[in-house]
C-alpha cells in the first residue's frame, strides 16, 4: 500500500514535488547537524554521519535523477562578550529607581501598567479572532498596504511635507513630556 504524502500546498505536480523536498530537507535537518548532504536517487543521505544509508523519505518521494547535492554551512556561533557591549547595569537600576522614587502616585503607575497588559493580552486575543476567519486578514492586510501607500505619499515624498511631519512629531514630544507650548 502507498503511503500517502502529506502536503504542505494544495495538490498540484509542482505543489506536490516542492512538498516532497521540504519535508526531505526538514527530516536531514531534524536527524542531525549537517555539514554535507547528498540525496540519493531512492531518498537516503549519503555522507559520513548519522544520516549514512538511512532513509529519510519513503521510496514513493525520491527526488528525480536531477536532484544535486546540498551544501549547509553551519555558523559560527556568535556570542556578545565583554569587550562588544559594555552596559554597565547598576547605573540602569539606579536610575530606575531614582526615577520610581521621583513619582508621586505609585499605585496609579501599577494600575495603568496592569491595565496596558491586559488591553495588550485582549488586542492579540481579538487579533487571533478575527485572523481566524476567511478573508479577513487578506482585507486588513490590503487596508494596511494603502495606508502606508498613503501615508509615504503625503509625509515622505517631498521635502516640505517631511517638514511637516517632523514638527507635528515635535510638538507630540512636548505634549508627552509635559511642556505644553502656548499659541
Amino acid at each position: 500500500a502507498a503511503q500517502r504524502v502529506p502536503f504542505l500546498f494544495p495538490a498540484s505536480p509542482i505543489s506536490q514535488k516542492i512538498s516532497r523536498q521540504i519535508i526531505m530537507m526538514a527530516q536531514a535537518v531534524i536527524s542531525g547537524p549537517l555539514n554535507r548532504v547528498s540525496v540519493g536517487l531512492r531518498g537516503t543521505a549519503s555522507r559520513p554521519g548519522s544520516l549514512a544509508g538511512r532513509p529519510l523519505a519513503p521510496t514513493s518521494w525520491a527526488p528525480r535523477p536531477t536532484s544535486r547535492p546540498a551544501l549547509v554551512r553551519a555558523q559560527k556561533n556568535i556570542r556578545p562578550t565583554a569587550n562588544d557591549a559594555n552596559v554597565d547595569v547598576d547605573k540602569y537600576v539606579k536610575d530606575l529607581q531614582a526615577k520610581w522614587d521621583k513619582v508621586d502616585n505609585k499605585t496609579s503607575v501599577v494600575v495603568y501598567g496592569v491595565g496596558a497588559l491586559v488591553l495588550l493580552w485582549l488586542s492579540s486575543t481579538i487579533v487571533g479572532a478575527l485572523n481566524s476567519v476567511p478573508l479577513v486578514p487578506r482585507l486588513l492586510e490590503l487596508v494596511g498596504l494603502g495606508y502606508t501607500g498613503w501615508f509615504t505619499y503625503r509625509y515622505l515624498l517631498f521635502k516640505s511635507s517631511r517638514e511637516e511631519l517632523l514638527d507635528d512629531i515635535e510638538s507630540l514630544k512636548s505634549k508627552i513630556a509635559g511642556e505644553i507650548e502656548s499659541k
